[in-house]
């Protein structure tokens, strides 16, 4: 139903009270899809207004600001805060904070806890009547789908890009560099995940589906909490505890001291180590209760894969890049694009082969030059034609008022559009003086 006070629908929020809850980032992604638009000029609408007082026409079109930045993830921590506030004023929603980690992520540092990129599930998105973005999928240590238990696609499959939790053009099922369908699963199929990873996931949504029915105050203090778990096994000292982990003595003392706060990543590793549940011990009122799963797990070393060295046919990268470079200038690509294509570094096809890379993109700026000089040209036709038109009109020739006429709200928000307008006023002037 519509807010009375703003122009905003508010939108119910999805998977609430559920380990699946939707996040803050996915919310506004639907609420802008709702309103024909894009979590970029939505918010640009919502904030204009506000700044001017008038919260009854949020929603409405409004003069874009010059910049703005949306953040890289909304859904913890102060920057949450700030979006929770924002649209409660214009949804009228009260309930939207159980869509972040505002009730729990105090208790762990910001490094290595929430991630800059979106992870999501193919089949989950594909399995939903409405699709929307986890909570879950936005916070570093969530590598797998508890549901499908396959590990989360973290690129598109078409530009091989990572896509952001929350950007001005996001879509909850569109990724916003190439407009690809993010339900399109990764050539090869999806990926079987290891015991720890599926751990890691159930973990963290049973964390995030007590706390949105949790109302005391949470007192897990992880202190505290190693300390029990280290008399629960008999290790009396730094040393111990640091052997039964297999990290360094200093870590295992700073976490045993409280000179440092563990990471939730580390977090998760240590309860997972000891065997007990992490979720239930957080929101647990007994601070001496241990619950345990299926027993503590053994010492797991996680060594990298092995990189087997690169065979490269210099001769076929040779006759690709020569190919490349003979396509006429309207298809000529970028030097950064065939380094993609190719798949070998751009410092390393430099170094092979210089005057080829100078070539492609000598090419690549003279097609640019041409393509924004064509815009330039069809730019300067529209808005000849159009001053004719408000002459008639007995109006003055104003940016807004070209904006009305050609019906492309928003154009002199551009600095290129401005740019062109100057240029073809002064071509006028000079006309007419002459």
């Amino acid at each position: 139903m519509p807010n009375p006070h703003s122009m905003l629908i508010a939108l119910e929020p999805l998977g609430a009270g559920t380990a699946d809850c939707e996040s803050l980032g996915g919310y506004v992604q639907r609420l802008a899809a709702a309103h024909g638009s894009f979590p970029g000029q939505l918010v640009f609408r919502l904030l204009t207004w506000l700044r001017q007082r008038a919260p009854s026409r949020i929603g409405r079109w409004a003069p874009r600001l010059d910049k703005l930045w949306l953040g890289l993830n909304i859904n913890s921590f102060g920057h949450a805060g700030v979006w929770l506030t924002a649209l409660r004023l214009a949804t009228g929603r009260v309930d939207l904070s159980s869509l972040t980690t505002r009730a729990w992520d105090r208790l762990f540092p910001s490094r290595h806890f929430q991630s800059a990129t979106l992870a999501w599930c193919p089949l989950c998105l594909s399995d939903d009547p409405i699709p929307y973005h986890r909570l879950a999928w936005s916070l570093q240590q969530a590598r797998c789908c508890p549901k499908h238990k396959v590990l989360l696609q973290t690129r598109c499959a078409k530009c091989d890009k990572k896509v952001p939790v929350i950007h001005d053009r996001s879509r909850v099922t569109i990724c916003p560099w190439c407009a690809r369908d993010l339900r399109a699963a990764l050539p090869g199929g999806a990926l079987a995940s290891d015991s720890f990873d599926c751990w890691c996931a159930e973990q963290i949504g049973a964390i995030i589906m007590r706390s949105q029915s949790w109302n005391d105050e949470i007192n897990w203090d992880p202190r505290r909490a190693f300390q029990l778990l280290c008399s629960s096994r008999g290790l009396d000292t730094a040393a111990s505890f640091a052997r039964y982990l297999g990290a360094s003595k200093l870590t295992a003392w700073y976490w045993l001291t409280g000179r440092a706060r563990p990471t939730l990543a580390s977090t998760l590793w240590v309860y997972h180590r000891f065997g007990v549940d992490l979720a239930a011990h957080i929101f647990s009122r007994a601070p001496g209760f241990l619950p345990a799963h299926a027993g503590a797990s053994q010492y797991e070393a996680r060594l990298p894969q092995p990189r087997h060295p690169r065979q490269i046919d210099w001769n076929d990268v040779r006759d690709r890049l020569i190919a490349e470079s003979k396509r006429p200038i309207q298809q000529a690509p970028s030097f950064i694009g065939v380094a993609a294509q190719l798949g070998i570094a751009r410092r390393t096809l430099r170094a092979h082969e210089p005057m080829l890379c100078r070539r492609l993109a000598t090419r690549w700026r003279q097609r640019r030059k041409r393509e924004i000089q064509e815009r330039d040209d069809v730019l300067k036709w529209t808005i000849r034609a159009a001053l004719p038109r408000i002459a008639v009109a007995g109006e003055t020739p104003s940016q807004k008022r070209i904006e009305t006429v050609i019906g492309r709200p928003g154009l002199f928000n551009r600095r290129y559009a401005r740019r062109v307008l100057l240029e073809l006023l002064a071509t006028e002037q000079e006309g007419f003086a002459s």
